[in-house]
């Protein structure tokens, strides 16, 4: 038996591993399908979970004329289910603003809030949106005098006079 050889090719560590990665490819793509799968209920919850909204708007104007692109922010007094809500608007060229809450001007839940206003002016040595030009005390929560009641029903909210 010297003449005559047997031979038996053993895989080679590589090549192991370039027969299972299909096998992984194949069981990792399988679990991602299953964990979408699993948490589309969850995620599909998420948007049924909107509290009612009401239809709410004003008009606002900084020394005598309207802040054209400045947003009024409703920030809720009591910490409720309107929490996860940031009820928002930006100030139109007439000075109008409708309230934002899931899609483009539904309004806000139903609450009390205090409002502010910011009015970023563009900047050309900035090239982009400077500092804020409406006085401090409009910009927070807990300083604004501005208060808006929504109570159930469409809400207007009477002109908002920001003089200095």
């Amino acid at each position: 038996m010297s003449g005559s050889h047997s031979h038996i090719q053993l895989d080679s560590p590589s090549d192991n591993a370039r027969n299972r990665r299909p096998l992984r490819t194949a069981s990792l793509g399988r679990l991602s399908i299953l964990a979408i799968w699993l948490l589309l209920p969850v995620l599909g919850g998420c948007a049924e979970k909107r509290v009612p909204v009401f239809p709410v708007s004003g008009k606002v104007t900084y020394k005598g004329r309207p802040p054209v692109g400045a947003t009024v922010v409703l920030h809720a007094v009591s910490t409720s289910d309107t929490s996860d809500v940031a009820p928002t608007g930006t100030v139109k060229d007439d000075g109008t603003f409708t309230i934002t809450s899931y899609e483009p001007g539904d309004g806000a839940p139903h609450g009390e809030y205090v409002a502010t206003v910011e009015w970023f002016k563009y900047d050309e040595k900035l090239g982009g949106a400077g500092s804020n030009v409406i006085p401090q005390k409009y910009t927070s929560a807990k300083t604004s005098p501005i208060k808006v009641n929504v109570n159930g029903g469409p809400t207007d909210i009477p002109p908002i006079a920001i003089v200095n």
